[in-house]
């Protein structure tokens, strides 16, 4: 892909999002017609405000864009506007002139992954996406990771394979839903049915399938990564692997199989790492020590409200009422972790990187995490880096292709990503 194609691309998608405002705009005049002047204006006030001043107009529109839509719309309105991850993985690929990869996972409930770059690659990304377990994945992922594919192989010459996880309740796509209901909030009941721990048996599937026999691969070719929801299945995984989740005969429907690490042949190894962006850990946004959901209100994309709602909807699924479940809930909400939870990572992984924006919600729960990381393991079995972007948001670094911004406008912290993912490959 040349840098032309892909900006006009990044662009086209920035483009989608202004029509859906449109159209939003258009039919209910009476509730949406002041997002546009809400937009425009935030436009107006940027060089005023401290994590916008240096952004370009084009990225502090889209994000005043993609901000009114997280703030106003439920979330099943919000589900419904957008495209479904396969739908957007194959428009994605074939706008890029990149072959269609798509492999089933057996016994996996329906769990797909979808590739992009060179599927035979010893070195692979398993790859899940954000949404508060109820959004599916959007295009600029693919060209985050896209990015990330060109920019390791330049810089180390070493080829890496990105493959998708699809998880969850699959949404039916908007071409396929009446355009009415969507616009009149009427779109309801597609947040996902399949709730925890659907989306972990599904990771276990797609990291056994990557560490089948036939791959020729072993944990140390395997960097997980995940943004925001997908940053908490990396933990959920990752926890699974060092301290697996207890059984509980009264619920059979939360059995979980092993992690593919627990196997015999795997014993003593370790993945090569993990990248959390933006990781949503506080699954109903009520820790005490995160200021920044109030200091941040004004700059972020979400908020500490929706951010319990998307929580909400995942422990509604949950039968909690049984006391024996207590024992699984701290595996998905880190407000319920004890202390010492985490100490067996180091056992499961090499290196941890995450990321965040100084002017994100999750800011001060995000670095909360990351010293507990750096605290357990001291350093030396299992490194753990935090990078804070001071004008980023909730997922800065993939919103710049959100924005459609040319390659040499990214944010400095992709840049040190980039590096990280550089350094893992060739450890």
């Amino acid at each position: 892909m040349n840098h032309g194609t892909g900006t006009q691309n990044r662009r086209r998608t920035c483009l989608s999002s202004y029509v859906c405002t449109i159209l939003l705009i258009k039919h209910n005049p009476h509730i949406y017609r002041p997002s546009a002047a809400v937009c425009l204006t935030r436009l107006a006030i940027s060089p005023l405000s401290r994590t916008e001043k240096s952004k370009h107009w084009r990225r502090v529109l889209h994000d005043a864009i993609y901000r009114w839509l997280i703030y106003t719309l439920p979330i099943p309105t919000l589900a419904g506007l957008f495209p479904s991850t396969e739908d957007v993985y194959t428009a994605w690929v074939k706008k890029h002139k990149l072959p269609v990869v798509i492999e089933d996972l057996p016994d996996s409930e329906d769990a797909k992954l979808f590739w992009i770059g060179d599927k035979a690659a010893k070195k692979v990304v398993l790859y899940m996406h954000g949404g508060g377990f109820s959004l599916g994945m959007p295009d600029a992922s693919c060209d985050f990771w896209w990015y990330i594919i060109k920019q390791v192989k330049k810089d180390t010459g070493v080829d890496i394979g990105i493959a998708i996880l699809r998880y969850g309740t699959w949404l039916p796509s908007v071409k396929s839903i009446s355009r009415s209901l969507i616009l009149n909030n009427l779109y309801i009941g597609l947040v996902p049915k399949q709730h925890f721990p659907t989306p972990l048996r599904q990771t276990i599937a797609g990291l056994s399938h990557l560490l089948a026999p036939s791959s020729g691969r072993s944990p140390g070719d395997i960097i997980l990564s995940g943004d925001s929801a997908g940053g908490n299945m990396v933990l959920q995984l990752l926890l699974h692997t060092a301290k697996p989740m207890p059984s509980i005969p009264s619920q059979p429907s939360l059995a979980i199989p092993p992690s593919p690490l627990s196997n015999p042949e795997m014993e003593g190894k370790k993945l090569l790492g993990a990248y959390m962006m933006s990781p949503y850990l506080d699954l109903l946004a009520r820790n005490p020590a995160c200021k920044s959901y109030v200091t941040n209100y004004d700059s972020d994309i979400t908020s500490q409200v929706k951010l319990e709602d998307f929580g909400q909807r995942v422990m509604a699924g949950i039968p909690t009422s049984d006391p024996e479940v207590a024992k699984l809930l701290p595996y998905i909400d880190s407000q319920l972790a004890p202390a010492g939870f985490y100490s067996d990572l180091p056992s499961t992984i090499s290196s941890i990187l995450i990321s965040a924006g100084g002017g994100e919600a999750l800011l001060d729960d995000i670095i909360q995490f990351g010293e507990i990381l750096k605290s357990t393991a001291d350093g030396k079995a299992m490194e753990t880096r935090v990078l804070v972007d001071d004008f980023g948001v909730h997922l800065d670094p993939m919103l710049d292709f959100f924005a459609g911004m040319p390659e040499d406008k990214l944010g400095s912290v992709t840049k040190d990503i980039v590096k990280w993912f550089g350094e893992r490959v060739t450890a």
